[in-house]
């Protein structure tokens, strides 16, 4: 049973690592977008804003000593002439070891990240999750989550092929 808190600094190497294994899935579905794995401390500083930032905070899972998942949030308020004033939280990243998944581990992490965020006057708790990543849509569904807008590309090529 995986025991809960809040990441600090002399975790990040293994985050980064988790990390990692969390990038390869996104890498090989989208390697157009996704950078390729094989340097995990490549990331080092990405994580550590979770981790520093008083407007942030990275929840880690522990199991048997190893960090099993992680997630980061940070609150956010937005002021635009178009739109009204919000004060939300944004998860920035969700992962799971793949061998612990289906457990609810990411449940329980997203639990915690949304706790925080009501603790901090959050409205609501927002995300993006890429369309190919199926498991973590069921997810999310299954947390309440809703579709309020749809990111969408095109690729270009210059000769128009």
């Amino acid at each position: 049973m995986p025991q809960y808190r809040i990441a600090t600094k002399a975790d990040l190497p293994e985050i980064c690592m988790l990390g990692e294994e969390i990038n390869e899935l996104h890498h090989l579905a989208w390697p157009h977008i996704f950078a390729s794995t094989g340097q995990p401390l490549r990331d080092y500083e990405h994580w550590l804003k979770f981790v520093e930032h008083e407007n942030a905070i990275m929840y880690v899972a522990v199991t048997a000593g190893t960090i099993t998942g992680f997630v980061t949030v940070d609150v956010i308020t937005v002021t635009h002439s178009l739109l009204q004033p919000i004060r939300y939280a944004r998860v920035g990243s969700v992962g799971v070891t793949k061998s612990l998944r289906d457990q609810g581990i990411g449940k329980e992490l997203m639990a915690l990240a949304e706790k925080w965020a009501l603790d901090r006057g959050g409205f609501e708790l927002r995300l993006d999750v890429y369309s190919f990543n199926e498991h973590a849509i069921q997810m999310y569904r299954e947390l309440g989550f809703d579709v309020i807008s749809h990111s969408m590309s095109k690729r270009m090529s210059p000769n128009g092929a």
